[in-house]
């Protein structure tokens, strides 16, 4: 692999090792400090780059969406991604329209990554500076819960849930789930545990 080699953001390379060459792949630089390693046999090596989990958009649907990039990560190609969020300094709101595709395979939603946000760092206050929101509007079809969970290893991270009968929903064989750091308004319940192992809820 040449120094400075450069990759498309969203495109998929496979790269082959010479057969002299010894280690690893490393020094890779890509769009958004991504690469995900897809595939590796025999020397081969399957990268791809480029924000298919970074949600830049607040519709309720379409390219860019927090529901688009959950559908896609719901495939399982990418070990334990990270979902970003980019709507800019001043933060954004998703309106849901209807319900948002059950979490089906391990990842992390960070909230806490939209420009300007930070968690809680106070034991005795809240002093966080959430960016992200998912709000449930009236007409929301089908919406029992913003973000519903029946994975393991799913975290979720720095988001405020406005107007949700249940904030979160934590379903059977979701184990070893992590919910800190969101902020629940005008809801009923926060976070409804309905199965699920070992997990951990907590404000920070």
């Amino acid at each position: 692999l040449p120094t400075g080699a450069s990759f498309m953001t969203g495109s998929t390379y496979n790269l082959v090792a010479h057969a002299s060459a010894s280690g690893f792949f490393s020094g890779l630089s890509a769009p958004l400090g991504r690469a995900a390693v897809l595939n590796y046999t025999g020397g081969n090596v399957q990268l791809q780059f480029g924000p298919i989990n970074l949600v830049t958009s607040t519709l309720d649907s379409g390219p860019g969406t927090l529901r688009q990039v959950i559908t896609d990560l719901n495939a399982c190609t990418i070990p334990n991604p990270d979902v970003d969020f980019d709507f800019g300094i001043g933060g954004g709101v998703i309106n849901a329209l209807t319900a948002l595709p059950a979490i089906t395979c391990p990842m992390n939603i960070r909230g806490d990554t939209n420009p300007g946000a930070s968690l809680n760092s106070s034991p005795n206050d809240w002093n966080a500076v959430l960016k992200v929101s998912l709000n449930q509007v009236v007409s929301c079809s089908g919406c029992d819960g913003g973000l519903t969970v029946s994975a393991a290893n799913v975290k979720i991270v720095g988001i405020n849930f406005t107007n949700w009968n249940k904030g979160i929903r934590v379903l059977p064989g979701a184990d070893n789930v992590v919910i800190v750091g969101n902020y629940f308004f005008q809801g009923i319940i926060g976070v409804a545990h309905e199965g699920g192992n070992n997990a951990l809820i907590g404000q920070r």
